[in-house]
């Protein structure tokens, strides 16, 4: 049993469905690392006290995504 002409099928599922797809392909790694480090100053602004806010930025702001990924594929390699 159809409720939905394939018309509307395509409409409502196979085209979300792809551009959801399209979107997520798109996304580098570099924006994936920053996206992380913004959420994690985000948590660090809800410290109670400013220096420990203040260690956790430090902390999240420490490494560039270059250094990053230089460390990582040295690792990967050993």
């Amino acid at each position: 049993m159809n409720y939905w002409p394939a018309k509307y099928t395509l409409r409502i599922i196979v085209l979300p469905l792809l551009t959801a797809c399209f979107f997520l392909a798109g996304c580098t790694a570099k924006g994936w690392y920053e996206g992380f480090q913004q959420d994690q100053r985000r948590v660090c602004d809800r410290y109670p006290q400013q220096h420990e806010s203040q260690r956790c930025i430090e902390k999240t702001n420490g490494m560039t995504y270059d250094e990053y990924k230089n460390q990582r594929d040295e690792l990967i390699k050993k």
